[in-house]
């Protein structure tokens, strides 16, 4: 079976573009595993009925696709056989799923950012997940110390889609890691089991989502970002609290605070405050499994800042997810 790999500086190409500091490599498998038009544009032109016999016939040589963007290669991404992006919770959702098989009950490392959903699927698959910190250094090197100490952890992995592998030296490889995607769906074709993108139809996936980024006027910002996180934390502990009433610690912070909230009918939300690795802001993500719990959260948040009287922290992006008529408060 042949392998294909186009780069953007390859004149074969038929997705050829020019970037910054970034090169995309695809890797194609003529075989009947999956077909992804040979362009960004295909979809639309099948949405409008254009595409003709030449087209058809041209897609009759199926391929799966695997993008590594930035030119070391150490990110990578798919795109399964209905065109939808296999990335972020999802990408590890899929390498999870591979790993998982290989070494049963094994656990996984992530960065702090990813879902609930992805949680879910982890444990319903048997393994453990450790979400960790922001940071594919700091990911990596959580799961080689882990390994280290007896703990068997074959992947770790950020949402940004850099990830390493025990087995290929904890090496920050987005090209290996798509190798090892493309073998999963070859084995999958041939023993008729469901595609890989079927395999994550049991991901949960939230309803809406949101990540604001809030400026500290501060010239010591990781001191003033650490203390506005103490003080959430104990309004957050607080059961009486007006605002956090719902709401409690998730049980695994290791970075910032992140934060479970009721959301009624046995869904949860969750937002993570945390400060920047490097500049002088806080990172604030929401997820809601309802319609405008991102909304509600963002309120909720907001009028705690403005309490607080954090003048040296721009709340300005807080208020804006809420400054709208989109959703009934």
């Amino acid at each position: 079976m042949g392998c294909r790999v186009f780069t953007n500086h390859d004149a074969r190409s038929t997705t050829r573009r020019t970037t910054t500091h970034r090169s995309t490599i695809r890797i194609g498998i003529p075989c009947p595993l999956s077909r992804v038009e040979s362009s960004r544009v295909e979809p639309s032109r099948r949405a409008r009925g254009e595409v003709d016999e030449t087209d058809s016939k041209r897609n009759e040589t199926n391929r799966i696709e695997t993008r590594a963007r930035q030119a070391d290669v150490d990110r990578s991404a798919v795109i399964d056989s209905s065109g939808k992006e296999i990335n972020r919770n999802k990408l590890i959702a899929l390498l999870s799923e591979i790993v998982l098989k290989e070494s049963p009950g094994a656990t996984i490392v992530t960065d702090s950012v990813t879902s609930d959903g992805l949680h879910k699927f982890i444990t319903a698959k048997g393994g453990k997940h450790v979400r960790f910190m922001r940071g594919y250094k700091n990911v990596i090197n959580k799961g080689k110390e882990l390994n280290a100490s007896g703990v068997v952890t074959p992947l770790m992995i950020e949402t940004s889609g850099h990830g390493a592998m025990k087995e290929n030296y904890d090496l920050d490889d987005g090209a290996y890691l798509a190798v090892k995607i493309i073998i999963e769906a070859v084995r999958r074709r041939l023993a008729n089991e469901p595609s890989i993108g079927q395999v994550l139809e049991t991901l949960e996936e939230p309803l809406e989502e949101a990540e604001v980024r809030l400026k500290i006027a501060d010239p010591d910002f990781k001191a003033y970002g650490l203390n506005v996180i103490e003080n959430l934390l104990a309004a957050v502990n607080d059961p009486a609290h007006s605002l956090f009433g719902k709401c409690k610690p998730a049980p695994d912070n290791y970075e910032g605070l992140r934060v479970c909230v009721d959301e009624g009918d046995g869904r949860q939300g969750w937002f993570l405050l945390r400060c920047s690795l490097h500049d002088p802001v806080m990172v604030l993500n929401f997820e809601s499994q309802t319609q405008c719990g991102v909304q509600t959260m963002a309120e909720e948040f907001g009028t705690w800042i403005l309490d607080e009287n954090y003048d040296k922290l721009d709340g300005s992006a807080v208020y804006a997810l809420y400054d709208t008529k989109d959703c009934p408060m």
